[in-house]
């Protein structure tokens, strides 16, 4: 794992296509979706202030297969998960042949540890179906709303 750098700028589109929960017998999106506004806020320009992320990386291989992040937005343009100007929205994005092996535990572990100190708590949003629910209650984030099928989260940090 390592700090996201600007060589892995170019990495971030690729693995946020995996950001977005596909529930089981159910069509993925194409792979195109990533140029949509509402999913390129969360990567592109990547490196503005309060940008922070962390990738993951296959210790046989070297090759990146995840990544987590950071990133604050403005009531503006708000993220889904948006919360307030001072509260950085989550990403957490995993090839899905490193899912359920504790990769997404320490990568948001991480976050979390940067984030403590320097903001008063995190965000994210996700969808009502997508299992990841139970790994963020494990964390300690709370549900403070709900639109549609997406539930906004929040974590307060110390």
């Amino acid at each position: 794992m390592w700090a996201i750098t600007p060589d892995d700028a170019s990495f971030l589109p690729e693995v946020v296509y995996y950001a977005i929960h596909v529930p089981p017998g159910a069509l993925p999106p194409p792979r195109d979706i990533v140029n949509d506004p509402g999913v390129a806020k969360y990567v592109r320009a990547w490196g503005r202030a309060g940008d922070y992320g962390v990738v993951a990386v296959d210790l046989g291989t070297s090759e990146r297969v995840g990544a987590a992040w950071m990133r604050l937005f403005t009531s503006g343009d708000p993220g889904y998960g948006f919360i307030s100007e001072d509260v950085p929205e989550i990403s957490v994005a995993l090839l899905p042949e490193f899912r359920n092996r504790g990769v997404g535990s320490r990568l948001i572990k991480h976050l979390i540890d940067y984030a403590t100190g320097k903001y008063p708590a995190l965000s994210l949003s996700v969808v009502d179906s997508n299992p990841a629910i139970r790994l963020y209650d494990r964390f300690g984030f709370q549900r403070v709303g709900i639109t549609g099928n997406s539930i906004t989260m929040r974590l307060e940090l110390a």
